[in-house]
């Protein structure tokens, strides 16, 4: 854990490798997540109404799913870490338009949900 899943409207465009690979490492660099643990995806909305409607309106929010256990400094920096990815990688939005940035953060319930993988450890497929 953790799962990433950035949901953005389709007037947002970026590579998803680029966006995912530096916000892995700067989790993982936190010292409470395992690289191995990290999943993340995109959802593009392709049906969306923000404010009043306008069409150049732009949307990127991140849900953060972790198991429990984590403290809530640890729970606030993970968030924080998201939050200024987002900014540093869509903030050109705002240069010429308009654009929301969030994120929420659910736990999981230990014994409940549940994982079960062979990606190794050090990320390394054999």
């Amino acid at each position: 854990m953790p799962n990433l899943i950035l949901q953005h409207t389709n007037n947002v465009e970026f590579d998803v490798e680029a966006f995912f690979h530096p916000l892995h490492e700067a989790l993982v660099a936190t010292g409470a997540v395992r690289m191995k643990g990290i999943k993340s995806r995109c959802v593009r909305l392709e049906q969306f109404y923000i404010a009043d409607g306008h069409p150049d309106y732009k949307l990127v929010h991140v849900d953060i799913i972790l198991r429990e256990g984590r403290s809530q400094e640890v729970k606030e920096q993970i968030s924080q870490i998201v939050m200024e990815h987002l900014k540093d990688s869509f903030g050109h939005y705002r240069e010429n338009g308009y654009i929301s940035f969030s994120t929420d953060m659910k736990e999981l319930i230990h014994g409940l949900a549940l994982t079960d993988n062979n990606i190794p450890l050090d990320g390394v497929p054999r």
